[in-house]
């Protein structure tokens, strides 16, 4: 039988970043949406579940531009495992990681340390779905 169905439960954030779990879920669904080749159901649904751990979130200082101007560095990393429903072995098990560089000043996409958390729960996201679609591409 041909994979078709996705779970996605909440990722588990085992950060103090409050609030991150759904940010980095939303974006990981939202990914697998866009990407359309699989759907996102719930468990009891689906032929695969990702289930993943934030493990970290880091927010760095880079560099003084200037005086007033200060770039960061937001950084996320977590470990994630694709699980088929009717085995319940996980086929992989993985860690991912991505950053944002992002200096407060006027302009520019990202802005904020909020900004830059939702970037790169976004480029995880896409991360994430080349990952699991690699192994049904073959």
């Amino acid at each position: 039988a041909a994979v078709s169905k996705i779970a996605i439960p909440t990722f588990d954030n085992q950060t103090f970043q409050y609030g991150l779990a759904e940010t980095l879920t939303n974006s990981v669904v939202e990914q697998f949406l866009l990407d359309g080749r699989l759907k996102v159901v719930g468990e009891k649904e689906a032929d695969l579940i990702l289930r993943g751990k934030i493990t970290q979130y880091l927010k760095e200082t880079l560099s003084e531009v200037s005086m007033d101007l200060t770039e960061y560095r937001v950084r996320l990393e977590i470990s994630v495992a694709l699980i088929p429903t009717k085995d319940g072995k996980a086929l992989w098990e993985k860690k991912v990681e991505e950053a944002t560089t992002y200096t407060p000043t006027e302009g520019g996409e990202v802005q904020t340390e909020s900004d830059a958390v939702r970037e790169t729960g976004r480029k995880i996201a896409k991360d994430l779905v080349n990952l699991v679609m690699e192994g049904w591409e073959r």
